[in-house]
């Protein structure tokens, strides 16, 4: 029996090795790991277009994030980046892979992820205006214990809502009424958002006529873009509406010009 108890130790002591270095890896090694996978900065001063791991992680087929420590203070610090940078415009993807697709395949779980995040952006004060959320199915996700550590990537982009572009709506003779289109319907739509982004901006509307309509479809063109902003919900605070006499703006080689409406900055 004594001569087997030396190999019986060695073998003993082997198992313990493997098993010992085998829970080490799996209680610690992955442990570091997925910290610092989470302790990624998400948002950078100066950022134009990168994406940056997110400093929280998904429980497997989870749209509710875990934080950890870094979690709020880098959120925090990504709303404090795009409220001085009002130019910008963040896009947050999220992430999910096949295998979660399999367990809930009528759910957009990376759309439910993104959405949570930018929850917590807009509580934290950041505009949701300039938030963007996307999905996308990926097989190239990292699970560390059942937990997504890549489950949102964060993009900054230019916002296409911030520049304000000036507008001239030219009107037939005697006419008041323009013609709407989808054109215009997304140049409305892009000044409802500029408005709400810039509440301290105020936009001025100006109408003319031509010398050979009487001067009076100025007022009534005026009238009319009135009565579609109130329509188009706009707050009509924020307009500043006048009228101009013909010979402010007489043009004698094109008078379709002299019958107009300009939209600039007040």
């Amino acid at each position: 029996m004594r001569k087997f108890l030396p190999s019986f130790m060695g073998l003993a002591t082997l198992m313990w090795i493997i098993g010992g270095t085998f829970w080490y890896h799996r209680n610690y090694c992955d442990a570091v790991e997925l910290q610092h996978s989470a302790s990624t900065v998400a948002i950078k001063e100066g950022t134009q277009a990168s994406n940056y791991t997110t400093p929280f992680f998904f429980p497997l087929a989870s749209i509710k994030p875990v934080f950890v420590s870094e979690s709020i203070p880098v959120l925090k610090k990504t709303t404090d980046y795009l409220n001085k940078n009002v130019s910008k415009s963040l896009v947050i993807k999220g992430l999910y892979s096949s295998k979660e697709k399999k367990l809930f395949p009528q759910t957009d779980l990376g759309l439910h992820r993104a959405s949570a995040i930018k929850d917590v952006l807009t509580t934290l004060g950041a505009n949701a205006e300039t938030i963007e959320t996307i999905s996308e199915l990926r097989n190239d996700l990292h699970f560390v214990n059942n937990q997504l550590t890549n489950g949102i990537e964060f993009q900054v982009i230019d916002n296409l809502y911030v520049s304000f572009q000036a507008l001239n709506l030219y009107f037939p003779h005697k006419k008041f009424r323009f013609k709407e289109s989808e054109e215009l319907d997304d140049y409305f739509n892009r000044l409802s958002k500029f408005l709400i982004m810039n509440p301290q901006i105020r936009v001025k509307i100006t109408a003319y006529d031509s010398d050979t309509e009487g001067g009076h479809f100025s007022k009534k063109r005026l009238f009319y873009v009135k009565s579609f902003l109130e329509n188009q919900n706009f707050n009509l605070n924020k307009f500043h509406f006048e009228r101009k006499k013909n010979t402010d703006s007489f043009d004698i080689n094109n008078p379709i010009k002299n019958q107009r409406i300009e939209i600039r900055l007040a």
